[in-house]
């Protein structure tokens, strides 16, 4: 269809810029039928410059996968779209779990996503983006694509085009799937079951089909792959040796990169002039001297006493389970008008582990008994003064209260009731009720609760030896 579109644009400009001769004015040229769909204009003689890309079901059944935007990332005008993978890293960690397709790069937003070409429930809060895992993927009979031109036809919200996916109609048997995948060297296997089961009855008049599905992607680990572990793990930093001359490489590969600034155990500054170090740190906080690395740039050095980046790597893929049910009746009232529904419900949930919580310029007071005597030392003066600030400031990665996990549990209705027709050749009509809520439930474990963490970083001794907190002995104390 693509090729023959093309012969059809480029065949008048060839034709205006060099006249055929004579001689071949009786030659025939035979341009293939051009099939439009996607579009609501009734006309038959309609031809559009925008085609539309289609996928069918069974391409998806036969290409094996379980998630649809992965699926899809193949066409090269969804290449940019968010998969489950790509949402790990995100700096929304509310979003992960959600697959968003993206046409053109030009924002999930902005691609209008339809279900036989009616809208469809966002799945985050703020946000227009449909979440393709509440598609049910057994149902699908085939993925309609228009990539330009969509909201002359569709509305101002297909701004770089439509997805469509059209549900099948009137199936009637059982169609039953199991698949389970999984990797050699572990971790993301994946799991999916779907039965889907159809009906006619009335004479052919009715159907009522009804499909459940559940799947389930487990979590793949940082630590599961070298690549990005924390021994094997290398980043593009600055070449330290880096002079100009002819053969070097401006940018480098490096293992062992570490931040400049702060440790798992506390970097800790006395004094505040920043000429002990590349950052100023004076000390780890077990009152050792801070080792720098070798600089590279921004706050990046290779080795050192700093916090690795690599340790900053969230999970690879986070576990995704889904469970959907859908059901969709058509009722023939006559020969050319037809009351239809749809109904489903979505469950995803998400579970995700993230960071370690982290400080930056963390005040620690001078009278703080577990300051070790070496930094004590240095930051008061041999007169037995404290330092200006009357304390220290530490950064720190507090990797041993151990990293945070996400955990998102998405519930999605959508309920649709309508009726369509065709009053003659030319005039059609449809008019439908569309209801949907989408239902999350974010919560976040192994996280700090901050009153009680700066409370403990303001300890004190008591009077009968005891460290405790300033607060438990003076409950004006600020922490």
């Amino acid at each position: 269809m693509l090729s023959a579109l093309g012969l059809v644009a480029a065949f008048p400009a060839m034709a205006q810029q060099t006249p055929p001769p004579a001689s071949s004015q009786d030659d025939a040229v035979t341009v293939s039928e051009v099939v439009v769909t996607g579009t609501r204009l009734r006309r038959p003689s309609f031809q559009g410059t925008n085609p539309v890309a289609s996928v069918t079901g069974e391409s998806l059944q036969l290409a094996g996968v379980t998630n649809v935007t992965d699926f899809l990332t193949d066409q090269p005008a969804l290449v940019g779209s968010t998969t489950l993978q790509d949402n790990s890293n995100a700096a929304n960690r509310g979003s992960v779990g959600l697959n968003l397709l993206d046409l053109r790069n030009l924002g999930s937003q902005r691609t209008l996503v339809l279900v036989n070409g009616r809208r469809h429930v966002a799945s985050e809060a703020g946000s227009s983006s449909v979440d393709i895992n509440t598609i049910p993927v057994a149902l699908i009979d085939r993925i309609d694509v228009m990539t330009g031109g969509a909201s002359a036809v569709y509305g101002a919200d297909g701004v770089s085009g439509v997805v469509n996916f059209v549900l099948k109609q009137n199936f009637e048997g059982v169609d039953a799937r199991a698949q389970y995948g999984w990797s050699e060297n572990g971790g993301g296997e994946n799991s999916f079951v779907s039965v889907l089961a159809g009906h006619n009855f009335a004479d052919g008049k009715a159907n009522l089909t009804f499909g459940v599905e559940h799947s389930k992607t487990e979590r793949l680990a940082r630590e599961d792959r070298e690549f990005s572990s924390l021994a094997g793990s290398e980043n593009v930093v600055v070449n330290p040796d880096y002079t100009g001359a002819p053969g070097q490489y401006r940018r480098i590969f490096a293992r062992n990169v570490r931040y400049i600034d702060t440790s798992p155990g506390g970097s800790v500054y006395t004094n505040l002039d920043f000429s002990d170090s590349l950052s100023g740190v004076d000390f780890n906080g077990d009152g050792t001297p801070f080792r720098d690395g070798i600089y590279t740039s921004g706050f990046s050095m290779i080795g050192g006493d700093g916090s690795q980046t690599a340790a900053y790597q969230t999970d690879l893929i986070p576990e995704l389970e889904r469970t959907s049910l859908n059901a969709t009746f058509n009722l023939e009232l006559t020969p050319n008008h037809h009351f239809f529904g749809e109904a489903k419900y979505v469950n995803t949930k998400t579970q995700f582990q993230s960071q370690p919580t982290f400080d930056y310029g963390l005040f620690i007071p001078i009278d703080n008994p577990f300051i070790p005597d070496s930094i004590r030392a240095a930051a008061t003066a041999p007169d037995g003064i404290a330092n200006a600030i009357d304390g220290v400031i530490m950064a720190r990665d507090n990797f041993d209260l151990g990293d945070i996990l996400r955990d998102v549990e998405r519930e999605t209705y959508r309920a649709v009731v309508g009726f369509r027709g065709d009053i003659n050749d030319h005039l059609s009509y449809e008019a439908s009720l569309n209801y949907g809520r989408t239902i999350e439930n974010n919560n976040e474990l192994n996280n700090r609760i901050n009153e009680r963490w700066f409370a403990a970083i303001d300890a004190v001794r008591a009077p009968n030896g005891d460290i405790v907190c300033r607060s438990n002995l003076d409950p004006n104390a600020i922490p």
